[in-house]
């Protein structure tokens, strides 16, 4: 989910971040779904309910038809427990053309059928021959958002609430792999024989586990940002922000044209820093009365360089309110946050489903960080650091420890035609996978994470889609074409 230069929503959408609640709505056409053996029948969509839809995002194209599919809670007991997931598509041009793109959304706690006006924006060509499906995981958007006590946690106490709330769930149910089942079984319900991938983020982990469980219906995948199942998610999420501020450190200092407007970008920021840890700075949020600390200075710069719409504008903003002219920074936070500065309770937002995030983060991120000593050590080190990850980590004691497949952190081998970008300032999820026999990873400068909304990254998989999966023959000549961004 992301951004380009359309506008700040989208670098939220394309990630983690934004928006309101969505609750099941009532009046899409509901069908059984499935017998007790799991054969999938057809899934009749109708009209959807889509009233309570996340501020600021592009509206849902109007020929978007809904219906919920009720699976197993469990794959492996096809007769038992159900629920119920919520799918919305937009017909091709060429309907019935038998072709489909699922989109899979970031997070994790995303929503795809929220994502479905960026995608109609963003890449239109698809829907010359492919259908859009937008499938809602489990736990979020419209197929039974999962909530925390107060909102998205940010401190300590508020993440061991959610945890303790969470608790007795039946949290085997929420994870990736019966994700990636439920994107077969929509693509039995609906028709069709094959289907195509597009994700951002964690959106990838669960297409690299459609590809793991049904790699052999799917004809092509563009995954964005890539999140594989061996990657160590708090280990890396932990040092993000500290890496993110380093290299807009480093390639600041490497441009004439960035010094030219911040001579000294380091010791700006360090002063600015000491400066707020001593003396916070007296602000108004949405007319209230709040301040700006030196956690929040820490926590709104890591947001700001983790995305190519804010980041070239970070250095001249910091360097002015160094000089204590805060007009610049002002309005930067003003644009992360959607309010007039902001208060920090907002800084997560509540797009993503908080908890599903805190479900797959406790039960399949956590299990492969080593400990949280381990954890505890490397937040140590950090000049930077973005503690509210091992706040996190510590309240996951609070949930039952499931049983781990042997696989699940196990690479994806698959020779599937992939695409896999990343952005050259990516900071939130690791180098692309070497285990997809059939892939092409391309590099998009100056971008960072999901590059969708960049214009070279949305026509790289337009095209490749397109041609369904013609990895030798992309033409990605677009990277040399890419402009540095003005400072």
């Amino acid at each position: 989910m992301q951004r380009g230069h359309l506008s700040p929503f989208l670098t939220l959408s394309a990630s983690l971040l934004l928006s309101p609640c969505l609750p099941a709505p009532d009046n899409v056409r509901a069908e059984d779904g499935l017998d007790d053996d799991d054969i999938i029948v057809p899934l009749e969509l109708g009209p959807c309910e889509l009233s309570d839809w996340p501020t600021g995002f592009p509206a849902a194209p109007s020929e978007l038809e809904c219906g919920r599919l009720n699976v197993p809670v469990l794959n492996a007991e096809p007769a038992g427990a159900r629920t119920s997931i919520f799918v919305a598509r937009q017909r091709s041009r060429a309907f019935p053309s038998g072709k489909a793109v699922f989109q899979l959304a970031g997070g994790p706690g995303g929503s795809a059928v929220s994502q479905s006006g960026i995608i109609e924006l963003l890449m239109p060509g698809l829907l010359d021959e492919h259908d859009l499906v937008y499938v809602d995981q489990r736990g979020t958007g419209y197929s039974g958002y999962l909530e925390c006590p107060g909102g998205f946690p940010e401190l300590r106490d508020e993440w061991q609430r959610c945890a303790d709330a969470l608790a007795e769930l039946p949290l085997e149910g929420f994870g990736s792999v019966e994700a990636a089942h439920d994107v077969d079984r929509v693509r039995r319900a609906l028709g069709y024989s094959s289907l195509s991938l597009r994700g951002g983020s964690y959106g990838t982990r669960v297409g690299l586990e459609v590809l793991r469980q049904h790699g052999d219906v799917v004809d092509a995948a563009a995954l964005d940002g890539v999140d594989p199942p061996d990657n160590d998610f708090f280990g890396w999420t932990l040092q993000k922000t500290n890496v993110g501020i380093e290299l807009l450190l480093t390639d600041c200092t490497a441009d004439p044209a960035c010094v030219a407007v911040a001579p000294d970008l380091r010791a700006d920021v360090e002063s600015r820093r000491a400066a707020l840890a001593t003396a916070p700075r007296p602000i108004r949020v949405s007319g209230a009365a709040d301040v700006e600390d030196d956690g929040l200075f820490v926590l709104a710069l890591g947001c700001l360089v983790e995305d190519s719409y804010w980041r070239s504008r970070v250095p001249r903003a910091v360097h002015f309110a160094a000089a204590g002219d805060h007009d610049l920074w002002n309005g930067l936070l003003s644009e992360l946050f959607g309010v007039s500065v902001v208060d920090r309770a907002d800084l997560a937002g509540s797009y993503v489903a908080p908890g599903l995030y805190t479900i797959v983060n406790c039960t399949e991120s956590l299990p492969n960080a080593g400990g949280l000593d381990r954890l505890r050590t490397i937040a140590a080190t950090l000049q930077w650091g973005d503690g509210h990850l091992l706040e996190l980590a510590e309240a996951c004691a609070a949930l039952p420890a499931l049983p781990i497949d042997d696989d699940l952190f196990a690479p994806v081998a698959s020779e599937v035609p992939t695409l896999l970008l990343s952005g050259a300032a990516e900071i939130q999820t690791p180098p692309a996978l070497s285990t997809l026999t059939n892939a092409r990873h391309v590099i998009i400068p100056h971008a960072t994470h999901s590059t969708m909304v960049t214009p070279c990254g949305a026509s790289l998989i337009e095209a490749f889609l397109q041609s369904g999966g013609d990895v030798a023959g992309l033409d990605a000549s677009c990277v040399q074409e890419v402009a540095t961004p003005a400072w």
